[in-house]
């Protein structure tokens, strides 16, 4: 009985060794994932209409010669956010109008790098990628869109890239701009989709986070020419 009862209480003992061995082996495998998951950088958009989301640029015949709007990435994770790119998706204007049945055109585009604030623009350094490096607890910023006494158009790393017109149709009006961001050990988590209003005079008026219309045509010209329709240059269908 009692070298039985030894035996029972040798093999639960081992058991339970072997099963520990398994479970340490296992936290130690799986250690490197668990702390660069904890550690990981998470990278969050925001938008306003104060300094430095809005921000007035001046020339030497005017204090305000235009003002560009920004949309702000801070990394709120652990560590540094490294090689972070932001690219353009898609961007629309309201049509208030209305005029074939849908209350957003979806305007012409290509997947194009956006504009970071800290890097001078492409064509000042070519051949190097708009990479910026983010710390945890800091933001960078984007340039996202430009408002002169002419036009209102979005903005690009290198401008000279845009094969396609990338003024918009009108000084006042709202648009909404899609675009993602992630970088080497930020993967891209969602898309963002940032709406803002200019009325002119007072620049812009309205610039917050939103999500992409729920529906859309699109205004590409080619897609215009196959549909019948002209565009003249304000942007307007011609008849």
């Amino acid at each position: 009985m009692t070298s039985t009862h030894s035996a029972t209480w040798t093999e639960i003992l081992t058991a339970l060794g072997t099963v520990s061995a398994v479970i340490v082996a296992l936290v130690l495998a799986g250690a490197p994932a668990i702390k660069r998951w904890w550690s990981k950088p998470v990278l969050e958009a925001t938008t306003g209409l104060e300094e430095p989301f809005v921000r007035p640029v001046s020339d030497e015949h005017t204090p305000i010669a235009e003002v560009r709007l920004r949309v702000g990435i801070t990394n709120t994770g652990r560590s540094t956010a490294r090689s972070v790119r932001a690219q353009l998706l898609d961007w629309w204007e309201h049509d208030s109008r209305r005029a074939l049945g849908t209350d957003w055109v979806e305007l012409d585009s290509d997947p194009l790098p956006l504009k970071w604030v800290s890097l001078r623009p492409g064509d000042d350094r070519p051949g190097v990628p708009p990479e910026v490096a983010i710390l945890n607890g800091a933001a960078d910023y984007l340039d996202v869109a430009l408002l002169d006494s002419q036009n209102l158009k979005i903005l690009f790393d290198d401008n000279r890239r845009a094969l396609f017109r990338r003024d918009t149709s009108s000084r006042t009006g709202t648009w909404r701009l899609e675009f993602v961001v992630g970088g080497t050990n930020c993967r891209i988590e969602r898309r963002h989709t940032v709406e803002f209003t200019a009325d002119g005079p007072n620049y812009f008026t309205r610039a917050a986070l939103s999500e992409p219309p729920s529906d859309s045509r699109h205004a590409g010209l080619i897609s215009l020419l196959r549909h019948g329709l002209g565009m003249g240059q304000s942007g307007e269908p011609t008849d």
